[in-house]
């Protein structure tokens, strides 16, 4: 059934919910496969007030219209991190998601501002943003949106699970642009193996490893690894069958260079194909140096992450640019950390 206008078009189809319970949550969620009924601004707010009483949530409910307000909510909204809602005033669906940062370094609300991002989510070559979302904003625009915080927190103390636990209590609203209401699903349900392994060759990469004593590549160990997180993911494994984890952050660092760079003195990642009995120059590699910073415990030495620029490394470990220039050329040691803009072992 559709609702129709004087003009015969369709303004929006109506849905159908369906209920299971979840195990790990005292409230039932529920999952929707069409798109819902459009909503009122000042009903959608009505809603969110209920919520708040019954599940005595205490932080403010703050409204931005993001037409006029994005300076203001990117300055009230830095650190912060919680649940958001996107109400779009052209067709009044609305979309709920949460937050480590909002605006801050890799905020999530910046990424509805890129128009790439929107596009690539359109055409299937990412999930970075939800699809039914995307065409609202490439429809509409962002500047269409009206954006409410229901629930905020400063962004250090924040982890992932939580946040999520947050945004699904907030699905009780049934927002109307969410794929599914069960949070971190696709289609209503956890996205299936072979979709994910399609998506994550987008992004692709080989490892080789260097054993030998004259560095020579050994021959087969080449492995085709489908894209950083997934590496992050299952850890890389030896010839020799050991499985070595890696960080997300260390994979970036070693991969910048542009002559790559080695790990743990055994692999090496690179974008580009390498031939079999290739000679990996090591002093060269490891003398290599990017636009990037590594950061280590100063006493130990011992490698912490990798930032892919300086701005990323000032934002994050809150360092004034002059005062990071001078550490890092002296190698001063700053909250018990050393900042190279080199591999150092």
């Amino acid at each position: 059934m559709k609702i129709k206008n004087k003009n015969n078009k369709s303004i929006v189809p109506i849905n159908k919910r369906i209920y299971f319970n979840f195990s790990s949550s005292d409230f039932k969620i529920p999952l929707v496969t069409h798109i819902k009924y459009p909503i009122f601004l000042s009903a959608l707010l009505n809603r969110i007030n209920l919520i708040r009483t019954e599940y005595s949530i205490n932080s403010l409910v703050r409204v931005f219209d993001l037409s006029k307000d994005k300076t203001k909510a990117k300055k009230e909204l830095t650190k912060k991190g919680g649940v958001y809602i996107l109400w779009c005033r052209n067709n009044g669906l609305f979309y709920v998601g949460s937050a480590l940062r909002f605006f801050t370094n890799k905020g999530r609300l910046t990424e509805y501002f890129m128009a790439s991002r929107i596009k690539s989510s359109l055409i299937g070559k990412s999930t970075k943003v939800n699809k039914n979302l995307a065409k609202s904003i490439d429809l509409y625009s962002i500047q269409s949106f009206m954006l409410i915080i229901a629930e905020e927190y400063n962004s250090e103390i924040l982890t992932k699970e939580f946040i999520q636990s947050r945004e699904q209590l907030w699905m009780l609203l049934y927002p109307t642009l969410n794929t599914s209401l069960l949070v971190s699903s696709n289609d209503g349900s956890i996205m299936p193996e072979k979709n994910r392994i399609k998506l994550s060759t987008l992004t692709k990469f080989y490892q080789y490893e260097a054993l030998r004593a004259d560095n020579v590549i050994i021959k087969g160990s080449e492995k085709l690894i489908y894209g950083m997180k997934e590496l992050s993911r299952t850890g890389v494994k030896s010839s020799n069958n050991i499985i070595y984890p890696i960080d997300y952050n260390s994979v970036k660092g070693h991969l910048s260079a542009a002559r790559g760079l080695l790990w743990k003195d055994i692999f090496l990642f690179s974008h580009y194909r390498l031939p079999e009995g290739s000679v990996i120059n090591i002093t060269n590699l490891n003398n290599s140096s990017s636009t990037g910073v590594w950061i280590y415990e100063y006493q130990s030495r011992e490698f912490l992450s990798y930032e892919s620029s300086v701005k990323s490394c000032l934002s994050k470990y809150g360092v004034s640019s002059t005062h990071f220039k001078r550490i890092r050329k002296f190698g001063l040691e700053f909250k018990g950390k050393l900042f190279s803009n080199k591999k150092l072992h």
